[in-house]
Formats: C-alpha cells, structure tokens, sequence
C-alpha cells in the first residue's frame, strides 16, 4: 500500500479564476475524450492513479504517484492536459492553480467533497459530482486501492459533515440561488 505523501492535487477554482475561465483548465476543452486525456497525463507524468473531478465551479486533477513526490510543473501540466491551453493564463500568476501534495491533499479534498470550499457552503452537489467522477475514473481503469481509499475517507467525511453539523440544515444549491 501507498503513502499519504504521494497524494497531489491541481485545480482551479471559482476563488482564484472567474467563473467563465474555468472551463479553458477542463479536459474536454480541446474536445478530447477524458479517458484519452488523463491516460496522457498518466503516461507523461508517470501516474499510478488519478481522478478528474469537473464542476461548474472548479477542476480538479486528484493524483497519485509511487514515482514521483515533486511539484508537477503547472505550464507543462496543462500544455498536456490541452495542446492549445493559454499559458499566459497561469504564467507569472501563482495563485490561480492551487496544488496540494500529502496530507494537505488529503485535506483538500475532504473539504471540498464536504462541500466546505463551495461556492454555497452545505451544498450536497459536490458529494454526487466526486462520487461519479470516481465512477467513471474506475470504469476506465484510473483507480486502484489508493483512490479507493481516498474516495471512502472522502464520502464518510462529508456524511459526517452533514449529520454532525448545521452545515446541512438548509440545503442549498446554486440551482436553487
């Protein structure tokens, strides 16, 4: 079994990027099949496992490596994810890509998946989207035991959240804003 340590996370996010330009971080903005563009991203950056996490409000590329425990270089990252990507959008402007490695990846994304880091905080969106974002990574053979492990800490986190907390005493949804 793997290490904490070889958890990453990248993404952008509604907090560092406006909304309109999230979409030119996503996979399927060059048009390409998701399978097809992180079996890129795994063979290029030598990754064992890996989830593709898609909002309207954020990107997230949840990875994990035995190989590599480095910072992945943000222009070359996304150069790969998508041949036309801009990277003047991210050249000199650290704070739009937010990376996460080890622990603080862990905590990362059970924050989010607990809806804490939402654009309305409690909503129970983001709990469906991780779920099947996991599913359809699975399907294609992207996860194995370490993304298993992260996905069930990650969903009985947020049940936790939502049972023990207010957070969910009044549902919200950006729908229903």
């Amino acid at each position: 079994m793997g290490s904490i340590r070889n958890y990453q996370i990248i993404t952008v996010t509604h907090q560092t990027v406006d909304i309109n330009d999230i979409a030119k971080f996503y996979l399927a903005e060059s048009g390409q099949d998701i399978k097809i563009g992180l079996q890129r991203i795994k063979d290029v950056f030598n990754i064992d496992e890996c989830i593709y996490l898609e909002t309207c409000n954020r990107v997230s590329y949840i990875l994990y490596t035995e190989n590599q425990a480095e910072t992945l270089e943000l222009a070359h990252f996304f150069k790969t994810v998508n041949p036309d990507f801009d990277i003047a959008l991210i050249h000199n402007k650290t704070e739009v890509v937010s990376q996460y490695s080890g622990i603080e990846a862990i905590n990362h994304i059970l924050r989010v998946v607990s809806s804490i880091e939402s654009v309305v905080i409690g909503e129970r969106q983001i709990l469906s989207q991780f779920r099947k974002a996991y599913e359809l990574c699975c399907s294609a053979g992207f996860c194995k035991d370490n993304m298993r492990l992260l996905h069930e800490a990650a969903v009985a986190t947020a049940k936790k959240v939502y049972s023990h907390t207010r957070i969910g005493e009044k549902p919200l949804s950006v729908v229903s804003l």
